[in-house]
């Protein structure tokens, strides 16, 4: 059977968050595993768990006897008690999908297209304390001729890759070679949430069962490691892998003609434990005048899911579940009348049954809006107005981009003979505004 070949280190330092990411193609990442220093788990976004158990399950790369399903490791390090505590020496996958060119003519020979959630060491070896996770899309082919120089568009479940190709780079031996590795950021684990892959994609054929059959799970799996089988899961909805060559190269379907693969080998295990209920809190913002004061609470959590507010001194708010095209958002506004205190906090629960509740603290805001960012390309005067939400607070408003300082009464004008694209207000109750310029031409 077919295994997925050993994935390359990539040296960056992270250290876990337990978070959820905006814009990401990941939706959370778990509590810290004290067993290997890694998260227990990454979450996509369609609520699939793939975890990293101690030690990974099925038998590392290169090592008899060959298991199905499989997760995707390097053997432990001889010598390495660490090493040997966590099950593996320089990488382990919590997921991996390898693109399968069996069947499909090439005249360049092996083709790689590899999309991964890997968990590594900025050192290499293993070795606690330096623990990274990040995610990888790589695309090569090492065996283009001379003449097959110019630009290939690759086509993939997560996207499109434009990659340019010289002649030098064929003469040495490298061809086409892309590798992309995201969520480097320092001392975040949560930092992969925005990389590159996710949701994860599944294999849709039958997990294969190896004879004897392996002792643990071998029902919850995303995929077996070993299978060649199409996938599901494209968040583009194109769940294949196709490589566009310049007009005057054939890659085998033909001058200019797309190679393509719908078959890829996936590996990943589903944490089967109790999963912390999804909870985004979008915004929280304060009104405030001389007669009353509200609290705008947005939100985002799973389906079916109960979210409440506290704000201190307050009852329990719940907030109102969205429908149909709004599922997943809830929103409430509450008032509490003339002079209530700001607290600098309160605290948002989501809770659903079968899940461990939620509860995240932000701090409540003033809303900032921008209502006019002007500049006049005869005269090259920049005028700015904006307002806070809190009238009875007052607070101070600055042009923080460009740093121009303090507003008056809500108002700024500057001389520039270039205009930026945009504008950024701070209040200093915290409220934060970002407004296109228009351009004026009188």
């Amino acid at each position: 059977m077919m295994r997925i070949s050993k994935l390359a280190l990539i040296a960056c330092v992270l250290v876990l968050v337990l978070a959820s990411a905006v814009f990401a193609r990941l939706a959370a990442v778990g509590p810290l595993n004290p067993g290997n220093g890694f998260p227990v788990y990454y979450v996509d976004t369609n609520g699939v768990a793939l975890e990293l158990p101690v030690k990974p399950l099925g038998n590392p790369l290169g090592v008899p006897p060959a298991l199905s399903p499989t997760m995707v490791f390097d053997p432990p390090i001889l010598g390495s008690a660490f090493s040997g505590q966590i099950g593996f020496g320089s990488e382990c996958f919590y997921w991996v999908a390898d693109a399968d060119w069996t069947g499909i003519p090439s005249t360049v020979g092996n083709i790689v297209y590899r999309a991964g959630l890997e968990a590594a060491f900025a050192t290499g070896d293993a070795q606690d304390g330096q623990q990274i996770v990040f995610s990888r899309i790589r695309v090569r082919i090492p065996g283009l001729l001379p003449g097959m120089a110019g630009t290939y568009t690759v086509r993939h479940p997560y996207g499109t890759e434009t990659i340019p190709v010289t002649a030098d780079d064929i003469a040495a031996g490298k061809g086409l070679n892309m590798t992309r590795d995201l969520g480097v950021a320092t001392a975040n684990f949560a930092a992969v949430l925005s990389g590159d892959v996710g949701p994860f994609l599944v294999q849709t054929l039958p997990i294969a069962v190896s004879v004897p059959t392996p002792p643990y799970d071998v029902v919850n799996w995303v995929g077996d490691g070993n299978t060649i089988s199409p996938v599901t899961g494209s968040p583009i909805g194109f769940n294949q892998v196709s490589i566009t060559p310049p007009a005057g190269v054939n890659l085998g379907a033909g001058n200019g003609v797309p190679l393509t693969t719908s078959n890829f080998v996936v590996s990943g295990h589903r944490f089967n434990g109790v999963l912390p209920t999804p909870l985004t809190v979008n915004r929280v913002n304060y009104t405030r005048n001389a007669t009353n004061t509200f609290f705008d609470i947005f939100a985002t959590s799973e389906l079916g899911a109960t979210v409440t507010a506290t704000i201190p001194t307050a009852p329990v708010t719940p907030l109102t579940a969205g429908v149909n095209e709004l599922a997943g958002l809830f929103w409430t506004r509450s008032s509490f009348g003339a002079g209530f205190a700001i607290p600098p906090s309160v605290s948002i629960t989501a809770t659903l049954l079968g899940s461990t509740p939620t509860t995240v603290t932000p701090v409540p805001t003033d809303l900032v809006t921008i209502t006019q960012a002007v500049w006049n390309s005869r005269t090259q005067v920049m005028t700015i107005r904006a307002n806070s939400s809190d009238t009875l607070g007052d607070p101070q408003l600055t042009v923080t981009n460009p740093p121009l300082g303090p507003m008056l009464g809500g108002v700024i004008s500057y001389i520039c003979q270039v205009t930026p694209a945009t504008v950024t207000v701070a209040s200093a109750a915290g409220g934060l505004a970002t407004e296109p310029v228009r351009v004026l031409t009188p």
